[in-house]
């Protein structure tokens, strides 16, 4: 965890000003509301950009009346944006707005805004102080869960959501992390139900200069007249592209069902992908991970670079292979780059051990007593003392700090991260790994080897299913944790031990992963006609694609 001191003030008060173009957008958008008079709140408005686009567009809409109500917390802030001239009745409160939610509330039963624009602080859960205790209260009201790590983003959504009038209309700049983080998913499932039409607006090019931050165009409509819901994902290149024909004749295609749960990841695929996918993983041919294996974080040490040593490093503290006096030394499996292969072996070890990079891993016993160690590991002790380790959370919280628990190893590992793909790896010689890895084990009842398992899970359904399940961030990493993991989806094939030397000589040898698919696909997909085994490979490339690209226009920035 990053601490307070060092970090940003945009960070800590996220603050992060909406480019004109953006608000200009959303305004008119908001504005196109057939209403004489129009309510408007504008919950964190900064020095006031949203207050300059009414004043732009609302004289292009027959000058219909207007009365604007703007919360700032921060007090200059909020005098720059009284002083701007209106055509209008404008106010601008210098409050926190879950205060003034409060008591706002008291007084209104129901949502009196018609149109609530914004684009809400992005504060990280340890810094968001201001309002945290009542934002949490009204979630709690409005039947919404999330978790403590919620950013301060989630709570002005649904809040402002639950301040909407009955035909009404918000849009919000929030970050991507809507689509697919897991503390969002109660809002998710909550904006489903109180919103008719829902639009999400993305971009392949960054918004914000400066931040790497993906954030999309949050557009949602209170509508009861309208024939059925709607939610649709529309991507385009930058900012430039933004028109009003986004809301009412979108490029991209509406889902027939929209579902309740899940992440929406899925809508950025068409209609006929997204039920192909669902029809396929709900086929007695696929099974989901937890039906088939556990999975768990890998060893929380604290401070890896301290506990995980080179070969060299092991020499100096004249220590072998295995028990020492007071300590273990435990081979490692380290990062995703030092497993070429679909399985870990002794001869991978050995070659990264004369590569020089940490293969081991200090096993303190906590019942050894300490003045009993070699005098290189008390002096190892004391280096890590001086760079103040034992204050460091993880080994604050044990006695003695260096004592790392939950000390065991799998025979299947997979990395938490991954850049084009992620796959599972046999660990058959019994490495340990560090929570950088997940650790699987098949269970009981199953009767495949942790081979076949490793080989049955690269497959374009199960990747296209790790985008679907997973989150991405800076970078286009793509992230899974053991909860998301769980929800995979695994075709199972018993494949034969000359099977599994295909694939993994291919990636030995860095074959484009296409390839790979083309031979694992025909072999554990084989359920599937060709057709449709194209489309969910396609799928998958399309999602993964963008994902990548994203990553492409933060490194072009």
């Amino acid at each position: 965890m990053r601490q307070r001191t060092g970090e940003s003030a945009e960070k800590l008060n996220g603050a992060y000003y909406t480019p004109s173009t953006i608000s200009d957008f959303l305004t008119e958008w908001g504005l196109g509301l057939e209403k004489k008079s129009l309510d408007i709140l504008e919950p964190s408005c900064g020095d006031g950009e949203f207050v300059r686009s009414i004043n732009r567009i609302n004289p292009l809409l027959l000058n219909r009346k207007v009365v604007f109500t703007g919360i700032e917390l921060n007090e200059s802030e909020a005098q720059i944006a009284r002083e701007i001239k209106c055509d209008y009745e404008s106010k601008v409160l210098g409050e926190d707005f879950f205060q003034f939610v409060k008591s706002y509330t008291k007084s209104v039963q129901s949502g009196e805004f018609d149109l609530i624009l914004g684009n809400p602080p992005y504060i990280r859960y340890q810094y968001f102080e201001h309002g945290k205790k009542e934002a949490e209260l009204q979630f709690k009201k409005l039947g919404i869960k999330t978790t403590k790590l919620a950013n301060a983003w989630l709570y002005f959504l649904g809040t402002c959501v639950s301040l909407m009038k009955t035909h009404s209309r918000i849009g919000f700049v929030i970050p991507a992390e809507l689509l697919h983080i897991n503390y969002a998913a109660g809002l998710r499932r909550w904006l489903i139900e109180q919103l008719d039409k829902i639009v999400i607006v993305t971009f392949r090019e960054l918004v914000f200069p400066n931040v790497q931050q993906e954030v999309i165009l949050f557009l949602g409509e209170k509508n009861p007249s309208l024939d059925e819901k709607s939610l649709h994902i529309e991507q385009l290149n930058k900012l430039n592209d933004l028109n009003q024909g986004i809301w009412d004749t979108p490029k991209s295609k509406s889902p027939s069902k929209i579902s309740l749960l899940g992440k929406w990841n899925k809508y950025y695929l068409d209609n006929e992908d997204i039920t192909l996918f669902e029809s396929v993983r709900n086929s007695s041919e696929v099974q989901i991970f937890d039906q088939i294996a556990d999975v768990g974080i890998g060893i929380v040490t604290g401070a890896n670079k301290f506990f995980c040593i080179e070969h060299d490093r092991k020499k100096l503290l004249g220590l072998r292979q295995g028990n020492n006096k007071g300590v273990k030394l435990l081979k490692m499996l380290g990062k995703s780059s030092d497993v070429k292969g679909l399985e870990f072996t002794n001869k991978d070890f050995e070659k990264n051990c004369r590569n020089g990079l940490r293969t081991y891993m200090l096993y303190f016993d906590k019942n050894y007593k300490r003045e009993k160690l070699t005098k290189e590991l008390e002096s190892y002790l004391i280096s890590g003392e001086k760079n103040n380790l034992p204050q460091v959370y993880k080994c604050s919280i044990r006695e003695p700090w260096y004592a790392v628990p939950y000390v065991f190893s799998t025979d299947i590992a997979m990395f938490k991260r991954a850049s084009g793909y992620n796959r599972m790896i046999t660990n058959n010689i019994n490495a340990y790994t560090t929570d950088t890895v997940h650790r699987i084990s098949l269970k009981e009842s199953v009767k495949l080897s942790s081979k076949q398992f490793c080989f049955t899970c690269l497959n374009s359904l199960t990747l296209l299913s790790m985008e679907l399940e997973g989150r991405n961030y800076g970078g286009g990493v793509l992230e899974l944790t053991p909860g998301e993991i769980n929800k995979l989806s695994i075709p199972v094939f018993a494949c034969t031990d000359e099977q599994f030397q295909v694939v993994d000589l291919y990636l030995r040898k860095n074959t484009a992963i296409e390839t790979i698919l083309d031979y694992t696909d025909e072999l554990v997909l084989s359920f599937l006609g060709k057709d449709d085994r194209i489309r969910i490979r396609n799928s998958w490339r399309t999602l993964k694609s963008r994902r990548l690209n994203r990553a492409k226009s933060k490194s072009n920035r």
